[in-house]
């Protein structure tokens, strides 16, 4: 077949071998780490190819450019960039350029590259889509935070929640009591909550040398071994202590035991010996309801306001054994020991499975608010630690030192539907100024987007900062 032209086009070539950080068109990358490259090679509708012959777009080869081209870069669909005039055969986007460019680490990236020669534009190269995976970049301290350091002997992180956007609130334990547990000494330490401003830190309710239950204003008050910290529409507090005990401490300080939960503790020897207590985790959503995961019944409470108490979801029956993972609705679902929970606004839940080891140690799952449970994603080598829920999505960081399976520490998203990004990801340097060796508690900044607690820069060194939504982390104070 032979086809008869009256002239050659007038509008120049789109640019050939498109690649991205030196991979192909074919072989697109679906996500990159770091700077993305974008490269071409120039191509000549006068001087490329031995007569009148038609040429492939992307043969190998390099040709005079006529005039220049264009490079746009469309992040989420929306254009953010253009640099015109360009007669180089390449431009880096920038992972600082891409943070700068939308906050929201998980929009697709694209280049759209434009052939312009006079007033011609010829065809127009629009890439396929990719994400950029960003590393860890830490932000200086927030000036509003000067170093701050924690009192010695601080020995655990238990929890943690936000007073306002200025105020950290942060359960520790510090001296270790000697606890007798069935026949065997374990060690127990006694908690108390204390505040972190711009201002220092100061004791909110507790102490931190005498342990017990004990109810009262800040200066009595007395907590044995917290864990959990969620705080309510009105500023209260709420903290499980002694396993069973949920109590509920005011933005002065003062203690009181708002729920004995001792009811649905269920039997201790269920459990994996000491590891954690009757009731191990606590959840709240936007109306105030409260949920608990009860370990040795396997079963998430919801608690409203009036303090009613219902089963949401979950349950045990003798011969189950201590680990069947079933999806299903109501007490129909199984769930293992040791879950941690993070509630959206309406009272849908995440659920994660067992942490430091279990056979279900990184499985993720779904609880509605209508008890429907569903299997997000299974194990698969992350150690999923501490949530904290963002809209309808649930950021979740690796546990302590546990790494995401690749050598680093970092927040993961996970959506309802179960599809996982990654919000920041780094690998942790021991005695590095700044550096973040694990992350112990996540809680929602009310004026901005998640904040922590954790370790770092020596092990063992707690400190508490924020992660932006564009995942950018500010070390706002950290213990000697």
């Amino acid at each position: 077949m032979q086809l008869n032209t009256a002239s050659r086009a007038w509008k120049p070539l789109p640019p050939g071998n498109v690649t991205l950080n030196g991979v192909p068109y074919e072989s697109w990358p679906s996500n990159i780490s770091g700077d993305a490259t974008l490269s071409w090679s120039h191509r000549n509708r006068v001087t490329q190819g031995p007569g009148t012959l038609l040429v492939p777009q992307d043969v190998a080869g390099a040709y005079a450019l006529e005039g220049s081209v264009t490079v746009e870069v469309l992040v989420g669909g929306v254009m953010k960039r253009s640099w015109p005039g360009l007669t180089s055969t390449s431009k880096i986007y920038t992972e600082a350029q891409r943070r700068i460019d939308d906050a929201d680490p998980t929009k697709p990236v694209q280049f759209r590259i434009k052939p312009v020669n006079g007033t011609f534009t010829g065809t127009v190269r629009t890439t396929p889509e990719f994400t950029m995976v960003l590393s860890q970049a830490f932000g200086a301290p927030d000036v509003d935070y000067p170093p701050i350091h924690l009192p010695a002997g601080v020995a655990n992180l238990n929890g943690l929640a936000m007073m306002d956007t200025n105020t950290f609130v942060v359960v520790t334990s510090q001296r270790h009591d000697t606890l007798n547990l069935m026949g065997t000494t374990q060690q127990r330490p006694p908690s108390r909550l204390i505040t972190v401003t711009s201002a220092g830190i100061s004791n909110l309710s507790g102490s931190s040398s005498l342990t017990g239950l004990v109810n009262g204003d800040a200066g009595a008050s007395r907590f044995l071994n917290s864990m959990s910290c969620v705080v309510d529409s009105s500023g209260n507090f709420f903290v499980i202590d002694n396993d069973s005990a949920l109590r509920r401490i005011d933005s002065s300080g003062n203690a009181t035991t708002w729920l004995d939960l001792s009811a649905y503790a269920g039997d201790f020897s269920r459990g994996y010996g000491h590891l954690q207590g009757a009731i191990g985790s606590l959840t709240i959503d936007a109306s105030d309801n409260l949920y608990v995961f009860t370990n040795y019944t396997r079963q998430i409470l919801k608690i409203t306001p009036a303090k009613a108490i219902s089963i949401l979801a979950g349950g045990w029956a003798v011969g189950e054994g201590n680990g069947t993972l079933v999806d299903g609705t109501g007490t129909s679902a199984r769930f293992s020991f040791g879950c941690q929970l993070a509630a959206d606004a309406v009272g849908n839940l995440f659920v994660q499975e067992l942490v430091g080891g279990g056979v279900f140690d990184g499985t993720l799952r779904y609880c509605t608010a209508a008890g429907v449970v569903t299997t997000l994603k299974d194990r698969s080598g992350e150690g999923i630690g501490q949530m904290a829920v963002i809209g309808s999505d649930v950021y979740y960081s690796g546990y302590f030192d546990r790494y995401f399976g690749d050598g680093h520490l970092g927040v993961n998203k996970c959506t309802p539907a179960g599809v996982v990004s990654t919000l920041v990801r780094w690998v942790p340097t021991m005695g590095a100024p700044g550096a973040v060796l694990g992350i112990a508690h996540l809680s929602k900044d009310p004026g901005g987007f998640l904040a922590f607690c954790g370790y770092g820069p020596t092990q063992g060194n707690p400190l508490v900062g924020k992660i932006s939504s564009g995942g950018v982390i500010s070390q706002v104070w950290a213990g000697s």
